[in-house]
This record gives C-alpha cells, structure tokens and sequence, in this order.
C-alpha cells in the first residue's frame, strides 16, 4: 500500500506542479505526471529523513511533501532539459 499512496500523491502532485507552472502545453502530460511521482518520492524521502512516517492514508503534510518535491523536479527538469529560459 505504501507504493500505491505515493504514486497516487505523486500523481496529484504532478499535475497540481504543472498547473501551478503553468507548463500544460508545454511539456506532455504523461511526463509531468511521471515527473510528478519522482518528485513525490525525493519529497517523501526528505519527510523521511526528517523523521516522519510514510502515509498510509490521506495526510495533507504529505501531500504538500509531495507537492514541493514534484515542483523542484519539474521545475529543474524544465530548466535543463527543455528550451525553455528564464
């Protein structure tokens, strides 16, 4: 089950990064929402480090891990790997 909570976060938070940056039609969305999942992994590893659980259930300081890991991957991902500055 711990698996599944992170994608499904990951996924949520993939496409909430991606509207927040407004890269709808820049990127595709399976990418994003890929993007989204590692993202949501590098944000639950950083919960981890700090001594928090992984979820089990819906938390919202999980999702908000998730939200922020997937907005630095994207992000970063735009920034080096598209043609896309500033």
């Amino acid at each position: 089950m711990h698996w599944l909570t992170w994608i499904a976060m990951g996924l949520v938070a993939g496409f909430a990064a991606s509207a927040f940056l407004g890269l709808g039609k820049e990127m595709p969305w399976p990418l994003l929402l890929g993007l989204g999942v590692l993202g949501a992994l590098l944000g639950g590893w950083v919960m981890h480090f700090f001594g928090f659980s992984g979820p089990m259930q819906f938390n919202w300081r999980w999702l908000l891990s998730s939200f922020l890991g997937a907005l630095a991957v994207i992000f970063i991902f735009r920034e080096f790997f598209t043609k896309h500055r500033g």
